[in-house]
């Protein structure tokens, strides 16, 4: 069988700058889809009920509606909200971020609420601030527990 690699090799640069976007797209949405979920996580869990209820409904909704239409929404739909156009990158960053931040942010709470309420007591009553406690005593053991699922998350939302 006679196989014909000239049109791939005649595509080659156009390829390359395919992956090299493709990467691009995909570590930037990644970083931003990380950081969201840790902040939304994060309040959710501490936070209190206004902030549950309020970053429930946007982790609700966007684990919900197809990531194409988010898509969609975002390029089309937030410029009109903004006023401003924004670039078919940016809109795909923003929305594969967006979603992938719901998802991330509901591992961080369940890792987070995985730690006992008696660590977080402990670390209170030695006086550190809920923001120390949390970064220092309660992160460190629930990011054991989040490292297979945030795998997960990143090869698959990446």
């Amino acid at each position: 069988m006679d196989i014909n690699i000239q049109p791939i090799l005649a595509s080659w640069p156009f390829l390359a700058k395919a992956l090299a976007m493709t990467i691009f797209v995909s570590t930037l949405s990644t970083l931003l889809g990380f950081a969201i979920g840790i902040i939304v996580g994060t309040l959710r869990t501490y936070g209190g009920q206004p902030a549950n209820i309020v970053l429930g409904f946007y982790v609700d909704s966007m684990r919900a509606i197809p990531l194409l239409v988010i898509l969609v929404w975002t390029f089309f739909a937030f410029p009109l909200l903004i006023g401003h156009s924004i670039s078919a990158v940016t809109a795909g960053i923003a929305g594969l971020g967006l979603h992938l931040g719901a998802y991330v942010s509901e591992t961080i709470r369940a890792g987070l609420t995985s730690v006992r309420r008696n660590q977080m007591q402990a670390a209170l009553a030695l006086g550190m601030s809920p923001f120390q406690a949390i970064k220092t005593i309660i992160l460190p053991q629930a990011v054991i527990r989040m490292l297979p699922a945030l795998g997960s998350l990143f090869v698959s939302g990446a």
